[in-house]
């Protein structure tokens, strides 16, 4: 590509004289600005370069903008280029140096980064409850496939527990409660579970509970033709 040149009397009708490029190749020029040295610079926005020519030799000097595409350029105060790069976007600054051109992008302020709020500190985790240091015994007597609870015994207590005695089936009963005991010690029988043979499957729950401190659970669970199993929670 060829640029031109606008002489004295273009006015009066005097054709445009091209200036020969030598050196490199500009393609879609697009900008052009006076450099601080006299030189006229093109930028060319295919061809990722600038071309600085001489009015007075027309001697020509290449200079490449890698990954850049030039859209517009004009000269400041101080005498540098500023290039608007398309492709980016971003800002070019060219200075002009008989030794050394020098090319660097403008820094441009990004947005403010969010501040993020330190994450919060977890909760502790709850003390852990004094457990109810009563001992329950249930007793019982395997006759052929059943079974009979001959007593409930609840020792070790310090006042102020309640119990609950629940029963799955067979019992005349699904639940009684007692409340607020007094006393070390307490026996529930044949009041409570009056002989009653219970079948396989049947479960005897005594829960001593108090305010403040974990239960104990004590399950006694009735098998056919089986010792009951007995288990202990708390």
């Amino acid at each position: 590509m060829r640029c031109t040149r606008s002489l004295r009397g273009a006015a009066t009708g005097t054709p445009l004289t091209p200036v020969p490029l030598s050196g490199g190749t500009l393609s879609s020029p697009f900008g052009i600005a006076e450099g601080p040295d006299g030189k006229v610079y093109v930028a060319g926005r295919s061809s990722a370069n600038l071309v600085a020519i001489d009015p007075a030799s027309q001697a020509t000097t290449f200079f490449p903008l890698p990954g850049a595409e030039p859209m517009g350029m004009a000269k400041a105060a101080d005498g540098r280029l500023w290039i608007a790069d398309e492709l980016r976007p971003r800002v070019l600054q060219f200075v002009p140096d008989s030794l050394l051109p020098t090319l660097a992008p403008v820094a441009t302020p990004g947005p403010a980064p969010i501040a993020t709020p330190a994450p919060a500190a977890p909760a502790p985790a709850p003390a852990a409850l004094p457990k109810v240091a009563a001992k329950v015994t249930i007793s019982s007597s395997r006759r052929g496939a059943t079974t009979t609870v001959t007593g409930v015994r609840v020792s070790g207590l310090a006042g102020g527990e309640s119990i609950t005695i629940r029963c799955s089936k067979g019992c005349g009963f699904s639940t009684k409660r007692y409340a607020k005991l007094k006393g070390t010690s307490v026996t529930y029988g044949k009041s409570v579970f009056k002989g009653r043979r219970l079948t396989g499957g049947a479960i005897v729950t005594v829960t001593v509970s108090k305010p403040g401190r974990q239960p104990k659970v004590v399950t006694l669970q009735v098998r056919k033709g089986k010792k009951p199993t007995i288990t202990v929670t708390g």
